[in-house]
């Protein structure tokens, strides 16, 4: 066995030299397990440098300096490959292009956040509330006739800016409009009004003044009431039917819009002594179009004809009056007349093709609402989508610890009924 021990040892370049003593002794130790040898062809310094320091030390039963300093150097190389500034900050510079790509898709192809400000379209839409709009809607189908849109403001073409608005399509391309008392006519048939439609009414009382509880019951804000004096304007309240008590005094009156639901709980409030609708204040606002004396009125519009694509008519005074904003600022046409004739881009014509389709939009809250009646019909190309969810609801008249938000209204679909 020894001399089998001795071959193998002396067979090793590095042993080569060595006294018969030393390689005994080096032979007694290598029994003991206290000193580890290497395979044939292997260098001492490459295997010190391929194990870590402490499977050194277990072979040799010593630490290994150049093993362990190779160790450090190989790792603290590792971290200075695994760090690097330029890529670090091209890779930001990825996320953050990224990020601004989808942002700008997000809010620009597929939804729209907008706050609503006003109180047309109450009660179906509130003052105060947030709603997401889908800007998808119409990108795979046209508008339908109850559809609750998202638009941009007809009047602020020509000033360069954006405006969107909120409102229902009441008439679609190729109908004729027309209302009577407030209810709506759809070729001489009559629509079908929206479930929370809101009318203005003066509502007097037995002299008490109405509670903060009972306007709640009524859906009614601060912003919509008025508290009316009938004494400064007599010969309106007694066109009302509204007369003064046995003082020679008037009982308190109020003014505000009412759904058909909410009319019959005023009407039976104890404290409410008589409700009446508001009557067309005929002759004191502009309507569409407003150079032109057609009669026409808030409660009381029409007959008119809503542009299709296509379609072509005599330009006749009156049609020039009714269709002149459509030609000329949605069509980018140049309209003159000239000596009773018409030219369109320095041309004669007679006739005129509408190159869109519009639309005839109108507020829920019907006295309440700047639309359609004011400026007129809305091209296709207007229109930007639809809301589809309100997801936050903030009441103007109360502390957010008082009622300020409306749980009851949040995350809520939109519905056109």
């Amino acid at each position: 066995m020894e001399d089998q021990d001795r071959d193998h040892i002396s067979s090793r370049s590095h042993f080569s030299g060595r006294s018969d003593q030393e390689l005994d002794e080096m032979l007694d130790e290598l029994r003991a397990g206290k000193i580890g040898i290497n395979q044939p062809g292997q260098n001492s310094s490459e295997h010190d440098s391929e194990d870590t320091p402490d499977e050194n030390n277990n072979a040799s039963g010593t630490g290994n300096d150049s093993g362990e300093y190779a160790g450090k150097s190989k790792k603290g190389k590792s971290r200075k490959e695994g760090f690097n500034l330029k890529d670090e900050v091209i890779s930001w510079i990825q996320v953050l292009v990224a990020a601004a790509i989808i942002a700008f898709c997000v809010n620009h192809f597929i939804i729209a956040n907008s706050e609503v400000p006003t109180s047309s379209m109450e009660t179906t839409i509130m003052a105060g509330d947030r709603v997401i709009g889908s800007r998808l809607s119409y990108k795979f189908g046209d508008p339908q006739r109850g559809d609750i849109a998202i638009f941009i403001y007809p009047d602020d073409e020509a000033k360069g800016i954006k405006t969107y608005y909120v409102k229902r399509i009441i008439g679609m391309p190729g109908d004729t409009i027309e209302i009577r008392d407030n209810q709506v006519y759809i070729d001489g048939v009559a629509a079908k009004n929206p479930e929370k439609m809101q009318l203005n009414y003066f509502v007097e009382t037995d002299g008490s003044m109405l509670s903060e509880e009972q306007f709640r019951l009524l859906d009614v804000s601060k912003a919509d009431r008025v508290l009316i004096d009938g004494s400064y304007n007599p010969q309106y309240m007694s066109m009302l039917n509204i007369q003064p008590n046995a003082n020679g005094q008037y009982n308190p009156i109020y003014h505000f819009p009412l759904t058909q639901k909410t009319l019959e709980v005023a009407k039976k409030l104890p404290v409410v002594k008589r409700v009446v609708l508001e009557p067309d204040p005929v002759g004191t606002d502009s309507y569409y179009p407003v150079d032109y004396q057609t009669g026409w009125s808030r409660d009381n519009y029409g007959p008119l004809w809503i542009p299709k694509k296509g379609t072509t008519i005599p330009l006749t005074e009156r049609n020039i009056a009714l269709y002149k904003r459509c030609i000329v600022n949605y069509e980018h046409n140049k309209l003159e007349v000239k000596d009773s004739k018409v030219y369109i881009n320095g041309k004669p014509e007679t006739t005129y093709t509408f190159k869109y389709d519009y639309y005839w939009m109108m507020g829920d809250n019907r006295h309440n609402s700047a639309d359609s009646r004011s400026w007129g019909f809305v091209p296709e190309d207007h229109i930007v989508g639809k809301p589809i969810m309100i997801w936050l609801s903030l009441d103007k008249d109360r502390s957010l610890f008082d009622g300020g938000i409306r749980w009851n209204r949040m995350f809520r679909w939109v519905h056109p009924d």
